[in-house]
């Protein structure tokens, strides 16, 4: 599979928690490698080592942004999103598709939006009250015409203490749904955060070519069949980490995968296994 997921397809979610610094989000995730940032877009792997003349980002985050990002099962979310138009269409295809249970009300909805097979509720929002089905959701997404409207519902959202998509104001969303693709087994999320959308979008190219001609995806490969084999060799997890380690940390398996000798790597990744297997038979 390799797609590009504007705001409407894809599973990946960027989410924010709008507490103090401190806080933790409990949420069961898959975290991506490293978080960088370079001229106001956050990408969500690190490529200084990858892309050739890439910048080499320094491993700071900027402390006033306390938005982090996370793989979310996306079955374990109830969605409310509230509008029916072309940006309510998009965000109920994105969650649905990614198998969350959406709800979605609106006073009118889109053909595409009334055969997805999501719940509909059909209400004028400047007359319905929707308390209940906000305290039912996990995130609401807001995605209406009217500003005035807009900020009703936000601050409503907002004082049940509900992670909010905010379609019509990105400076105030707790949740950024990023572009998305996948890249030689690597799951790639990248986000301007509302400040360019398009160019964020197109980078997903850039990083697509500049992967692909590296050596990340004999490394994937090589890695991934090495980390296999080990699950089954060492039941100690601690002794594993030391073998993950030990990979990277060696001179002729990773100058075998820079040289892309997919062969040559795996050969010298079992070796280094058996050194380590036999290090634990010693012991």
């Amino acid at each position: 599979m390799n797609h590009t997921s504007s705001p409407g397809g894809g599973r990946a979610l960027r989410l924010s928690q709008p507490a103090p610094r401190s806080s933790t989000m409990r949420l069961r995730a898959q975290a991506p490698w490293r978080l960088g940032h370079h001229k106001g877009v956050t990408y969500f792997i690190k490529l200084g080592d990858v892309c050739k003349g890439a910048q080499r980002y320094k491993n700071k985050v900027d402390v006033r942004d306390v938005r982090i990002p996370l793989w979310v099962e996306a079955s374990r979310l109830k969605v409310l999103i509230l509008g029916g138009g072309s940006v309510g269409t998009r965000r109920a295809k994105y969650f649905h598709t990614a198998g969350a249970k959406v709800r979605v009300i609106a006073r009118d909805v889109t053909p595409e939006l009334k055969s997805m097979g999501v719940e509909i509720k059909y209400a004028d929002l400047n007359v319905y009250e929707p308390a209940e089905d906000i305290k039912w959701a996990d995130i609401v997404v807001i995605a209406v015409d009217d500003q005035r409207l807009a900020e009703k519902l936000f601050r409503q959202a907002e004082a049940l203490g509900k992670l909010i998509n905010d379609a019509t104001d990105a400076t105030r969303t707790h949740v950024v749904v990023p572009y998305e693709r996948e890249i030689a087994g690597l799951r790639v999320a990248v986000t301007s955060e509302g400040a360019a959308g398009t160019p964020a979008r197109l980078s997903l190219d850039i990083i697509e070519g500049c992967i692909k001609e590296s050596w990340i995806p004999v490394f994937y490969s090589v890695y991934r069949e090495l980390k296999n084999e080990a699950k089954t060799l060492i039941k100690n997890t601690k002794t594993r980490l030391h073998f993950y380690q030990k990979l990277v940390e060696d001179e002729k398996f990773m100058k075998y995968v820079k040289e892309k000798d997919e062969k040559a790597a795996i050969k010298r990744g079992r070796e280094l296994l058996h050194s380590i297997l036999n290090e634990e038979k010693a012991a």
